[in-house]
């Protein structure tokens, strides 16, 4: 599955098992200061960490049993957003340096698909779980868009890969974990007070929708 096609998001769930469910679903895939667009002509941070996640958690939330968990990977990145999306000019690429306000942006907007679904879940009796993880600066290829400085530098202040998916695991398992929690390297935090706007929530929904048109759980 491509996150940064819809229409690859869609063939893919569609081709599912009608009767198959989930006890977890972890949202982790994602780009970092990319330069380009997806095919929908969305900037491509924006589109695959959020267009792409918020069409896929729509269409496959439906699948989650009950006492299930949706984890959102986020990344403290999110924080440094000031939330001005710019949605006429989602369609600019520009400079790796440009694609990191962008790679900031998408993880705030990443962010308030997890708050509105933990809104969702939010007196549902079925005692689901919507949880928002940063599991640390993880030293993998996402990083790859970076000029290769920048990632010689950077790297010596990242953590391994265990480390890190040990943080989205004790999301994913944990005992304690709840419904609309943040954790930031397996310690609850407070997320941007932008994610608890819900104006700015709709405003991007609405956006989103504009672009993806009906949606229908699969």
């Amino acid at each position: 599955m491509d996150l940064g096609s819809l229409s690859s998001i869609r063939s893919s769930l569609s081709s599912l098992p009608k009767n198959l469910e989930f006890d977890v679903i972890v949202h982790n895939a994602g780009v970092a200061s990319s330069v380009g667009t997806t095919d929908s002509g969305v900037e491509v941070n924006f589109g695959v960490n959020y267009l792409g996640t918020w069409l896929f958690s729509g269409l496959v939330k439906g699948r989650l049993r009950p006492g299930g968990r949706v984890v959102f990977v986020g990344s403290r990145a999110h924080s440094r957003s000031r939330g001005n999306f710019e949605f006429p000019n989602l369609d600019k690429g520009g400079s790796w340096w440009g694609g990191m306000k962008r790679y900031q942006d998408s993880k705030l907007a990443a962010m308030m698909a997890w708050r509105d679904l933990a809104g969702e879940f939010e007196g549902g009796g079925e005692g689901k779980i919507a949880v928002a993880v940063h599991p640390g600066v993880v030293r993998t290829g996402i990083w790859r868009g970076l000029p290769e400085w920048f990632n010689k530098v950077a790297g010596w202040f990242m953590i391994n890969v265990e480390e890190g998916a040990g943080h989205i695991m004790e999301a994913a398992l944990g005992e304690g974990v709840r419904n609309g929690g943040y954790y930031k390297e397996g310690v609850e935090a407070r997320c941007n007070f932008r994610v608890e706007e819900e104006w700015r929530r709709r405003e991007l929904r609405e956006w989103a929708e504009g672009i993806v048109g009906g949606m229908k759980s699969q």
